[in-house]
């Protein structure tokens, strides 16, 4: 049963990324009504993952470390990518530190990482 659970719970996490990064997709279709549905993807996403979150075993810092490097390697692999296209320049170290040590550029980030905090104490309470 729980190796059933864990299969339709990465499924729902698929399909909410999948409906999110279609809604980025404006000014790509032909017709932007296309790209829709971004607050259903959002919505599925964030349930899944409080679903996901809500299993605290273990210490705080493996907890911790576990979601940082979860959310932090995606984004500096991303990060790679578009510099390597040449989406993004950095001119200096300041932009080095932005983009892959405190990354402000995407406030969601660095949002998450702080808000991990309140909520692992609060799921221990």
């Amino acid at each position: 049963m729980a190796k059933k659970m864990f299969h339709f719970i990465v499924l729902i996490r698929a399909l909410a990324a999948m409906i999110i990064t279609n809604a980025h997709y404006t000014g790509v279709y032909p017709t932007d009504l296309i790209a829709n549905g971004g607050l259903l993807g959002d919505v599925l996403f964030f349930a899944v993952s409080g679903f996901c979150l809500a299993s605290t075993n273990g210490s705080f810092g493996k907890w911790y470390l576990k979601r940082f490097f979860r959310i932090y390697i995606p984004t500096w692999v991303m990060t790679l990518i578009y510099i390597a296209l040449g989406v993004y320049v950095l001119t200096g170290w300041q932009d080095f530190v932005e983009f892959f040590v405190w990354p402000t550029h995407w406030h969601f980030v660095a949002s998450i990482i702080i808000l991990y905090v309140p909520l692992f104490l609060f799921l221990n309470m």
